[in-house]
Parts: C-alpha cells; structure tokens; sequence
C-alpha cells in the first residue's frame, strides 16, 4: 500500500524476489555477522528540498542497469550532487580485494551496502524508502540489485525498486526530480548479455514483469523494459513529479543540465569492451582469489556460472 493506505497492484510485490522459497534473505545475517556500530549510519530521512531552499533536490534514475547509470552518476557528482550507484563502497579497499564481485556471486556485505537492499529493509521497517542510506545522500543513479543467493540451488535475490516501489517513491519525495533513462532496446539487451552474467540473474531472479525463467529470449526482455518505461511515465504524468525521459545514447549535457537547473559534463562510461560498473572487478587484483573462495561442493562460481547458463540457454 502507498502512504494514504490505497492498495498499488504493481507495488504490492513488496518484498525481493528469489527463485525459490525459503527464509527472507535480508533477514539473514552476513558472512561476517553482526556489524560493529561504527560501521553502520543513524537511519536519516533525507528530505525533499524545494528550490527555493537553494539546496540541491532529490535526484532519482529509474531505468535499467546497463543504461547509462554510471555516466549518470559521474555527471550527478560533477554538479555536486552526492550520488550513489549500486553499493556503497566504503573505501577503495572494495575494489582492490574484490568485494564488489563478492557481492554480485554470494552477497557478500550485501546488507551494508547494495542500495537495493537498504531501500527494501526501510519499507520493511515502515520508514522512506532512503532512511537507511547516508545522510548526505542526494542521488541514486542505480537502485536495482541482484546477487546469487545459491548457485547449486539457482537462487537469485532480486529487487528493482524502481519498479516494485515506483508509486512509494514518487509519493515520498514529491519535489524530488525523476530521469528515466532509456536507449535502443536490442542494443540494450547486447549489453546487458555483455556485462558479467548479469543476464543470467535476470532471467533466474522474479522480478515484477519478468518471473523466473523469462528473458531467455531477448524480445521477453525488451517487452519488460519497454513496459517499464511505459508505467513510469503514466504514473509519473498521474502523481505530478518532474521526469526527464533521457535517451543516453542521443542526449547529453544539454537536456540533461537544462533539467537539473545546473551545468553538468556528460561522458559515455562503459560503451566498449571495458565494462567498468560498480558489480564488474574481473580485471582486480584479488579477483582470482575471490573466485576460490566463492567455491562451493568443489565448483566454482564460474564453473557454476557456466553450468547455469548451458542449461538455460
């Protein structure tokens, strides 16, 4: 249900996704169990700042991953924003010893840091969906999150706020400014197939639109996007809130920093082969290491991974 108590058809699937049943994962706790309290923030609920305040808005991208969101958020953080993408990296430590991949292949510190999850614990606790981010918090520029649960028992958990919490949001933070970021679908779907096996946990995870075993074929998941760009401008022309539907691969810094009321610098990230999202370490240090580590019954994730996508596809 939305804030004023009516039922949201879409939004009613609250909760992430997985292929199987069993306990809710985000009530698990993590590899390294309980978290110290230095290492957690207050919940804080960011407010929606009106332009007369001279504070920056809110700022929200609701489109897919592989879909500019990293250019996106390198342009929110050139005009001063303080954007987040994906997970929160505490340090660069992160990236040197290959949390981030930890992440995407069991979950690793999914808890502390995927933004997915941290969006999906606050409406589980009743509070705005960006109460349990960091206080200076001012823009998400990827929300979505999907990690391997189980690869011997195909589990994937999966949650697209932008979807499953798309009403929440805009009833949340009225005056916050909404992109829906968009390109060529079929180019899309090339890239999504391109980064790491985030198609695979597409099509494993249930996903509002897209249950599990669907997007085996790519125009299932050019319907999916297609409808989801569809819903959000229909709901977005009914709540009200300010929305720029921005074409990444045709638009750029003009539109862009004419919407956002700031000059901004727009550059292309990850349109070649060298995929550098926040999930995507393959190249890092500790990489090989966290392969082994992620091994299970004597089957590494790759191993795991390839078996997984021989059989699906």
């Amino acid at each position: 249900k939305t804030e004023d108590g009516r039922e949201d058809d879409n939004d009613a699937k609250a909760g992430p996704s997985t292929h199987t049943g069993g306990p809710d994962p985000s009530l698990a706790s993590d590899d390294n169990g309980a978290q110290s309290a230095e290492d957690l923030e207050a919940p804080i609920i960011p407010k929606s700042v009106g332009s007369s305040s001279g504070e920056l808005p809110l700022v929200f991208v609701l489109g897919m991953p592989k879909c500019g969101t990293t250019s996106l958020h390198q342009a929110l953080q050139y005009a001063g924003w303080t954007s987040v993408h994906w997970a929160l990296d505490h340090s660069l430590a992160f990236k040197e010893c290959g949390a981030n991949t930890r992440l995407r292949t069991s979950g690793y510190l999914a808890d502390e840091r995927l933004i997915a999850k941290l969006i999906w614990r606050a409406r589980q606790e009743g509070l705005p969906p960006l109460a349990n981010l960091p206080k200076d918090v001012n823009a998400v520029a990827e929300m979505n999150g999907l990690y391997w649960e189980s690869w011997e028992e195909w589990k994937v958990w999966g949650f697209f706020p932008q979807m499953s919490m798309l009403k929440d949001l805009f009833s949340s933070y009225p005056d916050a400014r909404f992109i829906l970021n968009v390109r060529d679908p079929v180019r899309w779907v090339a890239s999504v197939g391109k980064h790491n096996d985030m198609r695979l946990r597409l099509v494993v995870a249930d996903l509002p639109g897209l249950p599990s075993g669907v997007g085996r074929s790519d125009w299932q998941l050019v319907e999916w996007v297609e409808n989801h760009h569809k819903r959000v401008k229909e709901e977005a022309a009914a709540s009200g809130v300010k929305l720029l539907v921005f074409d990444v691969e045709k638009q750029g810094a003009a539109e862009l920093g004419e919407f956002l009321g700031r000059p901004v610098k727009w550059e292309k990230h990850n349109a070649s082969r060298n995929e550098e999202e926040e999930e995507e370490e393959e190249s890092s240090p500790g990489y090989k290491k966290t392969q082994h580590n992620t091994t299970t019954a004597g089957t590494t994730a790759k191993q795991s991974f390839e078996l997984c996508r021989t059989q699906l596809f």
